[in-house]
């Protein structure tokens, strides 16, 4: 940081060590904790899109995020990432824009003084790590890898707000959407992948395999050599192509490299005639949600549409 280097240039300056005086590990001790001292008070300083407060919950994570905005009023709310006022992201985007936003530091938890914070065990660990060591009330969640870690995740979320009514409430909605679906059986024939960036397809215990048993569809992930989930190479896709293959939406505004294996000519020419591309909202399964149960719902149309044609 030259600001730093420059200012303690210029107290070196102003100060002059005599050159035969050493000093001491306690005095040098002493000023790397002054320095400290000087920086977090700086940046704390700087923060000045947050209103301190001793109440409500914020959150780290879109999708703790996510889960907090299911069950939680906005006053109950201290603030959210900024992730979730992109409507490609959340399906509550609207809402999120009226709410305080955080963008991952520190330093914005400490000045807003949440009474808990919600984050991902697995993202923002630098953060996390210092939120502990400072003592400020931190909730970690793993990822949820399928349907019965979200929901527990889920019931965790509304066991520290007092929402239990709402959290099961929700849940056995999203159970009674998804089990409409799920009287028919699934068709062996009726082929689908899930394909992420950089061509990473899921495997079974996954939300996504999940999403396509909803449908009644079978996961052809181990057929690809990827039982357990994993990269899919294009020559395993032109050997052995599913009937289906779901994609998230890409926003065209947006180029990424990870998204470099989804526009593959091979996938757009040769694969064209032997397989039905569906591109699925993002946010409707970026992360768990009860509002799963809105993704499953659209590609249940769109499959019965494709089938009447």
């Amino acid at each position: 940081m030259l600001w730093l280097r420059q200012f303690k240039r210029g107290v070196r300056g102003n100060f002059p060590r005599p050159p035969n005086v050493p000093i001491s590990r306690r005095a040098r001790g002493a000023w790397r904790r002054a320095s400290l001292i000087l920086i977090v008070a700086v940046l704390l300083c700087s923060v000045t899109t947050l209103r301190a407060t001793a109440a409500g919950v914020a959150s780290l994570n879109l999708c703790t995020d996510s889960m907090l905005l299911e069950l939680a009023p906005d006053a109950a709310i201290a603030a959210i990432t900024t992730l979730s006022r992109d409507p490609a992201l959340s399906p509550f985007a609207i809402r999120a824009r009226t709410l305080p936003v955080l963008h991952g530091y520190a330093e914005e938890i400490v000045r807003l003084q949440p009474a808990l914070t919600l984050s991902g065990a697995g993202s923002t660990s630098a953060t996390n790590a210092l939120l502990a060591r400072l003592g400020v009330s931190l909730e970690l969640f793993d990822a949820a890898p399928d349907l019965a870690a979200f929901a527990e995740n889920f019931r965790r979320v509304g066991g520290y707000l007092g929402a239990h009514e709402r959290t099961e409430a929700l849940l056995a909605n999203m159970r009674r959407r998804l089990e409409r679906h799920q009287k028919n059986e699934v068709d062996p024939a009726l082929t689908a992948l899930v394909l992420e960036p950089n061509g990473y397809a899921p495997g079974p215990d996954t939300l996504a395999d999940d999403l396509l048993a909803a449908v009644g569809m079978t996961n052809q992930a181990a057929a690809l050599g990827v039982p357990h989930g994993g990269f899919v190479t294009l020559e395993a896709l032109v050997r052995s192509p599913p009937a289906w293959l779901l994609v998230s939406t890409i926003d065209p505004s947006r180029p990424a490299l990870a998204n470099e294996f989804l526009q593959h000519p091979v996938l757009r020419q040769v694969l064209a005639n032997r397989l039905r591309v569906l591109a699925v909202p993002e946010s409707l399964w970026a992360c768990g949600g009860t509002y799963f149960a809105d993704a499953v719902d659209f590609i249940a149309q769109n499959i019965h549409a494709a089938a009447a044609q």
